[in-house]
């Protein structure tokens, strides 16, 4: 996860994270934002480009705190 972190901050803009249907690179990207935005930024964000990141989000980060709640955004 690290080498992808620096990958986003590193290469020039935009990135394209390609796979079939989206959802890989938008997991992959949420993760990647876990110490730079919170659980609900990040589930909100990837919900508004129409992916619900919140299942794997929540078992792979887990409730560290409070902003660990899912924000209802659906697909």
């Amino acid at each position: 996860m690290a080498a992808f972190r620096r990958a986003l901050a590193d290469l020039p803009k935009p990135i394209l994270a390609y796979c079939r249907t989206g959802t890989r690179s938008a997991i992959l990207w949420s993760l990647a934002q876990e110490n730079e935005m919170s659980l609900e930024e990040i589930i909100s964000a990837t919900g508004r480009a129409g992916y619900d990141v919140a299942p794997v989000l929540h078992a792979a980060i887990g409730s560290s705190g409070p902003s660990a709640t899912s924000t209802g955004v659906k697909r």
